[in-house]
Formats: structure tokens, C-alpha cells, sequence
């Protein structure tokens, strides 16, 4: 990948006159400053012009092109002329490495974005600090690279330090002493060190699985010509950062029978797709050349491994994370993700790094809502994921949920905490369609763990305080399966409460009318009131209204009237207990004015 002699070749002389020449454009590029806002130069040329210019090569022709032939939020073309904007070189929020990676325009009024980096030689290396993508890391450099992030996050603030661990039961021996190129399994008998951990996804033709024939032979030896592709790759990568012990599940815990990671993961990867070159003024005023590619935010939720519920808890609760990615290879840690060969890493929304870590020295008074907001992405992410086994929903959140439990003042109930959280955690919601109720009991129906679908919290969550409003929890019932395991399976759970209740029912999927009157309530509920049942293919009547919490916003811009967000539980017949059938939100107070609390359970 050569750059350009003659930058101003890379462009039609209508681009290079009407955008990359002007003082406009150097002023852009020169703006290092983002808390200053330059205006950058735009222009109006036919779109004729822009395809012929497009087929002669013209570098930004064809850039603007792909924005409108691009499958998702194509710019559209219409009329005979465009009218463009090079709004700004900037850095990107969350992104890595630091620096003027992005480049956007206005097309059309449409935003088109794009990443841009240079080779290491480039003159403009200083201020746009992003690089190619790396695609091959079966190398040494890659090795190298992984031993400088180790060396790096040693020294980071927010990063605990590297130091041994209590080993795992099992672990491989990745080199042995008597035999460096000969593994095998070890009993660590509580023996301290540092390993490495494979987080992966099994598939449906696992092989190399330790069992109770093979056990003892594998304290010998590991025939790695019995192991999978992904289990060879991991001793290979652990043998390359001369750390000594490696964990696999398929390996190191005894299996009773088989479940792919029979391709392994340091293949090549898929080259992307090409960049263009256009011009670029360092603030020197030297005229050179940066690489633009049309930006695909990359969003880690897409990986394959992130669909697997039971391999969050792995990423999590470790440290750090040596991600081999469908695109490249990512080292993620508490301070940051960064990518091999620092090509850009701009992430579609916020990460996951450290949930843990927002909890520490977090003041009693804020405590429960830096706590919900945290455990609210969490089910977020998790209920996202499938597991092959419903009965395993709660089991395969326990490791996150023990760790959850030093930072909560509250007990663990069904995937929920206790206390003033309960006020937020209470408040999920399903998308409607593609609801499913569990097919085996999990959970009561209070809880986001009793549906085998995906729930959310809605956005306001992250900026809302969510207080009880005048609930008393008489108690919390839930009876475990195995007493030992304290965040493990269920077999029965009941919530007992009392609060504000008002009667109501649907008029058509939208329209909520109370049933229940006093003389001072509300005779009509609030337009800004929003009621959803969790299956919206039911036909649920004699509806109450369940005042859960007061919701208030604090500072800043999003200022709101308090209200008042509650569940909709619905009698079950024959009984006096109630279930969960869906939520509202939006409820003003006096919606409750001149009624008493009610004692009630819910199921």
C-alpha cells in the first residue's frame, strides 16, 4: 500500500478546486482542538459529474458514491445535484488509539462517516495515529505485540496487577520441564501461578474431551493430535507468552459425553475492504495523503463467541482478554481495547469492560443507582445470549452475580437484587414479539429469568433516578435447589409487597383505562402513561396497577416531572397470589391520591 507522490492526483480537479485546496479544508485538517468547532467547506456539484469523476478514479468521487450505494442508511441521490460538506477530522468517544482517526460528511444532509490511518512512514503519523488493519497474527510480531500490552496494563491504574492466582483444579502443563514439547494435564492441589484461560464457543462436533478413560494417560501426555483446532492454537499462544499453565473446559473438567472449535482461531482473517487516498495538510502545512475507508462501527455483541450466554461471565470477571476477533486481534483490559498494529478500534456503543470497577469508592448515596444501572446492562447483554440448556439461566450468571455481591448492600433474588435496586430492576421490559415464556420453571414471574427471550430496560435508565415509591417488601421468598449454590437454580420464589395498587384494563392494544375511581384521583390516566403487556398476543383483563418507583432526573438537561413506573400483575385464577403480565410507565402521583396500600404476593 503505496502512498501518493502527488496527492492532488488522487482527485478530480473539480474536488481538488472545490474542497481539498481550500483554506477551509486546512483548517479542518489542522483542528486538533475539538472543544473549538470549525466549519468546513462545502459545495454543490452534479451528480453527473461525481459518477464520471468516480469512473476516472477520482478518490473522493468514489468515496461519496459508496456512501449511496452502502446497504444500511444509504445517502440517497436525488435530483440533479449534491450538496457536500467536509464537516470535521475528529476522534471518536471509547475509540483507540487516541488521535484524528474519523473523518466525517454531510451529503445530501446525510452524516457520511469514515476511518482514516497512514503507514508508519507517513509525515502525517503524529496527529493521525491509527494503522491498517492486521489480519495475520499467527507471527511473531503478533507475540511481541501481546508481551508489550501485558508489559502496559501491568502499570495501568485502573488494571489490577499480574501477579499468581490459586490455579484451578486442573490445568495443562504447556511445556513441561522434562518435556517442553510434550503438554499435560496437571492436579494443582491448590498451588498458586499464573495460566491462561480459552473462553469459546464449543459447537456441535467438540473433540478432544477429557473423560474418565483418558484422564490418567493426559496426566502424561496431551495428544494434541486428539485436541481440537482452537485447543492446539491456545497452547500456541500460551507457549508464545511463556506463561506456563493453560485452561480448557473440554480438557481440564472430566466430561460425560461429547456436545466447533474445530476450526481453531488463527487463521487469516478476511482482508477489509479497500480504502482510498485523498489528500491531507499536516499542521506544518506539508500536502500529503491519509487512507479513508468507509466506517463499520465494529460491535463486539456480533461476534459469535458474544452469543453464548455462558461465555459472559468469562469476559466479565477476567481481567483482561486476548480477543481473536472475525477482523483482527484485540487486547481488552479495564483501561481500554486496542487493536493489533493500533488500527482503529471505534466501538458501536459503550463496552463492557468493568463493571466491577464503576462500583469501587461509590458513596452510600448514589451506591443503589450506580449499582441498578450496572445489573441493568448486565441482563441487557445476557438475555441477549442463548443457552442450550434453559435450566442453566441463572446457574450460568452466578460467577457474575457472587462477584456483584460484595458491591450490594441487598441479598440475591432470582437475578435481581434486594433493597432500594429493586426499584429499577423490577421495571424490565420484552420486545413483544418473539416473546417466550420459559418452558420449565426458572424463576417467579417477577423476574427477567422466568422467559426464555430477550429483555431491556428502557434508555432512560442510565439517566433516571429510580426510588421506591412507598413500597414496603414484606418479603422475599425464593427456595434454592441446592442450598450451597446461593446464585444458582430455583425451585419456587414469591415477592410479598405492599404498595399502591389501582385497577385497569386495555381498550384496544394502546388505550389503558382505570376501572377503579376515589374522590381525589386521577378520572383519567396521563397521555405521557405507557402500558405494554410482556406478551402482547394475550387478553388480559381485571388488570392492576402496581406502584413500583418514583422516577426523577437530577441535573443536567434531561429535566422531567416525577412520575411514577409500576408493573401490571394480573389475579391467578383460584387463588389470592398474583403474576407479572406486564409493566407502565409515566404514571403521574396523583393517579394514587385517595388510595390506601395494599398487602399482596406475586408469583
Amino acid at each position: 500500500m503505496e502512498e501518493a507522490d502527488d496527492p492532488r492526483l488522487l482527485v478530480c480537479h473539480e474536488c481538488w478546486t472545490l474542497l481539498f485546496s481550500r483554506d477551509e479544508y486546512r483548517t479542518v485538517c489542522q483542528s486538533v482542538d475539538e472543544s473549538v468547532i470549525y466549519e468546513g467547506p462545502s459545495y454543490m456539484i452534479p451528480i453527473k459529474a461525481v459518477e464520471d469523476s468516480a469512473a476516472s478514479g477520482c478518490s473522493w468521487c468514489s468515496f461519496v458514491l459508496s456512501g449511496a450505494r452502502r446497504e444500511t442508511n444509504p445517502v440517497p441521490l436525488q435530483g440533479e445535484y449534491l450538496t457536500i460538506e467536509f464537516s470535521s477530522f475528529l476522534s471518536r468517544h471509547m475509540s483507540t488509539p487516541a488521535g484524528i482517526n474519523c473523518a466525517t460528511a454531510i451529503v445530501n444532509y446525510n452524516v457520511l462517516s469514515g476511518t482514516i490511518f497512514v503507514r508508519e512512514d507517513s509525515v502525517a503519523r503524529d496527529i493521525v495515529t491509527a494503522r491498517e488493519i492486521q489480519t495475520h497474527f499467527n507471527s511473531d510480531r503478533a507475540s511481541n505485540q501481546i508481551l508489550e500490552w501485558l508489559v502496559d496494563c501491568d502499570g495501568h491504574a485502573t488494571c489490577p496487577s499480574i501477579m499468581p492466582l490459586t490455579l484451578p483444579t486442573r490445568v495443562i502443563d504447556v511445556s513441561p520441564a522434562d518435556h517442553p514439547d510434550m503438554p499435560k494435564l496437571v492436579e494443582t492441589k491448590g498451588a498458586t501461578g499464573c495460566y491462561v484461560a480459552l473462553s469459546y464457543c464449543w459447537g456441535l462436533d467438540q473433540i478432544g474431551l477429557t473423560t474418565t478413560s483418558n484422564l490418567e494417560m493426559r496426566k502424561q501426555q496431551l495428544d494434541l493430535r486428539a485436541l481440537s483446532q482452537s485447543s492446539r492454537d491456545a497452547i500456541t499462544v500460551t507457549r508464545s507468552l511463556a506463561i506456563k499453565y493453560l485452561w480448557i473446559d473440554a480438557i481440564c473438567r472430566r466430561q460425560t459425553s461429547a456436545t466447533s472449535a474445530s476450526q481453531g482461531f488463527l487463521e487469516d482473517r478476511n482482508p477489509p475492504e479497500p480504502a482510498v487516498q485523498i489528500p491531507f495538510w499536516t499542521p506544518d502545512d506539508t500536502l500529503t495523503s491519509v487512507y479513508l475507508r468507509a466506517e463499520e462501527l465494529y460491535d463486539d455483541e456480533e461476534e459469535p463467541i458474544n452469543s453464548r450466554a455462558w461465555t459472559l461471565q468469562e469476559q466479565l470477571l477476567s481481567p483482561r482478554l486476548l480477543i481473536y476477533a472475525t477482523h483482527t486481534l484485540q487486547y481488552q483490559c479495564r483501561e481500554h481495547t486496542v487493536n493489533l498494529g493500533n488500527s482503529i478500534h471505534a466501538p458501536a456503543h459503550l463496552e463492557s469492560r468493568s463493571f466491577l470497577g464503576t462500583l469501587d469508592g461509590v458513596s452510600e448515596e448514589i451506591r443503589d443507582q450506580v449499582v441498578g444501572r450496572a445489573w441493568v446492562d448486565i441482563v441487557r447483554m445476557y438475555t441477549q445470549r442463548r443457552l442450550s440448556f434453559q435450566e442453566d439461566k441463572l446457574t450460568a450468571l452466578a460467577g457474575i452475580a457472587e462477584a456483584f455481591s460484595s458491591h450490594v448492600p441487598g441479598d440475591y433474588i432470582a437475578g435481581l437484587w434486594s433493597g432500594e435496586v429493586l426499584a429499577r430492576l423490577l421495571l424490565w421490559a420484552t420486545r413483544g414479539k418473539g416473546y417466550a415464556a420459559s418452558s420449565t420453571y426458572i424463576a417467579p414471574s417477577w423476574s427477567w429469568a422466568s422467559l426464555d427471550c430477550p429483555v431491556f430496560y428502557h434508555h432512560f435508565h442510565h439517566m433516571h433516578t429510580f426510588k421506591l415509591y412507598h413500597v414496603s417488601v414484606i418479603s422475599c421468598d425464593v427456595l434454592l435447589d441446592n442450598e450451597t449454590l446461593p446464585f444458582g437454580r430455583l425451585r419456587s420464589g414469591e415477592l410479598r409487597i405492599e404498595a399502591y395498587i389501582r385497577s385497569g384494563h386495555f381498550e384496544g392494544p394502546r388505550s389503558f383505562r382505570w376501572s377503579s375511581m376515589s374522590s381525589s384521583s386521577a378520572s383519567s390516566v396521563d397521555q405521557e402513561m405507557f402500558a405494554t403487556l410482556d406478551d402482547p398476543d394475550t387478553q388480559e383483563e381485571d388488570l392492576k396497577c402496581l406502584a413500583i418507583a418514583r422516577r426523577t432526573s437530577e441535573g443536567g438537561n434531561m429535566q422531567i416531572t416525577p412520575v411514577i413506573d409500576g408493573l401490571l400483575i394480573s389475579k391467578i385464577k383460584k387463588s389470592t397470589r398474583y403474576r407479572r403480565v406486564g409493566s407502565f410507565r409515566g404514571l403521574h402521583e396523583n393517579n394514587f391520591q385517595g388510595f390506601k396500600r395494599e398487602s399482596l404476593t406475586i408469583v
